[in-house]
């Protein structure tokens, strides 16, 4: 059976964003969507490559939003 491993980070609330950017930078790295986020990575032109780049960039958005408290 493949072993599972969850990453978690504390919540963004609005203090100690230094230390909250850097724990949701490396995750977007791990996650392989940190080029979409700091726009080193456009979106593409073709049909088919931009339908994976819109999952990639869902992924980016779902982990912000994931990261913060409301």
């Amino acid at each position: 059976m493949a072993e599972s491993t969850a990453i978690t980070i504390k919540k963004f609330h609005g203090t100690d964003y230094k230390s909250w950017s850097l724990e949701i930078e490396i995750l977007l790295e791990q996650k392989q969507v940190l080029g979409i986020v700091d726009g080193t990575e456009e979106a593409p032109e073709d049909m088919t490559e931009l339908q994976s780049w819109k999952k990639q960039h869902g992924i980016a958005r779902s982990t912000f939003f994931l990261g913060m408290e409301r």
